[in-house]
């Protein structure tokens, strides 16, 4: 019920407590779990992997990453695609036509994408996860999967 900016105030203080930083982009970074959470107290956990430079990845996510044959170069080809990018809005788009390019069903690649950019196979929609992290570190953390993902 509470606006973008009325949640992100009140649940402030419970990612301070729980001894994260506050970047300048909080704001956005709050509204793109606010729908994904419970109560308040939930959202330390549910922003986490925004700022930590190496999220956990969850195992069963990366197992199903893993057992995608063409996930390794899809991820290459979606980091090389967004690195040419020059309007980052339209990334989630340039996700999805990478995809179809290489043979691959949309939903091949947004699955990676989403457990390289938070290690979990669900959250935020993948559009404001990528608006958060921003280009340099959305494209850093799907080279790093590509790099180091499981042979299936």
């Amino acid at each position: 019920m509470l606006s973008p900016e009325e949640f992100a105030a009140a649940s402030r203080p419970f990612v301070e407590q729980a001894g994260l930083p506050m970047p300048e982009n909080y704001p956005a970074m709050a509204a793109s779990v606010q729908g994904k959470v419970a109560l308040l107290t939930e959202v330390p956990e549910a922003v986490r992997f925004y700022l930590d430079r190496n999220p956990e990845l969850d195992e069963a996510a990366l197992a199903k990453v893993a057992g995608n044959e063409k996930a390794r170069d899809l991820l290459e080809a979606a980091a090389s695609d967004l690195s040419r990018l020059d309007d980052w809005a339209r990334a989630r788009e340039v996700i999805q036509s990478t995809a179809v390019d290489h043979g691959a069903k949309p939903g091949q690649l947004m699955f990676p994408v989403r457990v390289a950019l938070s290690g979990r196979a669900a959250g935020p929609d993948l559009g404001a996860m990528l608006e958060v992290l921003g280009r340099d570190e959305s494209i850093r953390r799907i080279e790093s999967l590509a790099r180091n993902l499981p042979e299936p």
